[in-house]
């Protein structure tokens, strides 16, 4: 029961990070991690997983701020 739990949860996430990246044409790994019912690195890999597996996707890294010190962070897209 407890892990039907869990695996209900990643459907559930899995679900809507494969929606935004569609309808936004990429997300974050922070916006993936911030998934509020994600309990732990290995849903969240498997989140990330999936997208890249079954959406096609590629992750890269994309300057989010110009401060004096730069930030990065990783992003999936959809391979062109």
């Amino acid at each position: 029961m407890l892990l039907q739990f869990a695996h209900d949860r990643t459907e559930a996430a899995i679900q809507i990070a494969a929606k935004i990246l569609k309808q936004k044409g990429e997300l974050s790994i922070s916006d993936i991690k911030a998934i509020p019912f994600l309990y732990n690195s290995q849903e969240v890999a498997s989140v990330i997983v999936y997208l890249i597996s079954n959406l096609h996707g590629e992750i890269y890294r994309k300057k989010v701020s110009s401060q004096p010190i730069s930030r990065w962070e990783q992003f999936i897209r959809i391979k062109q």
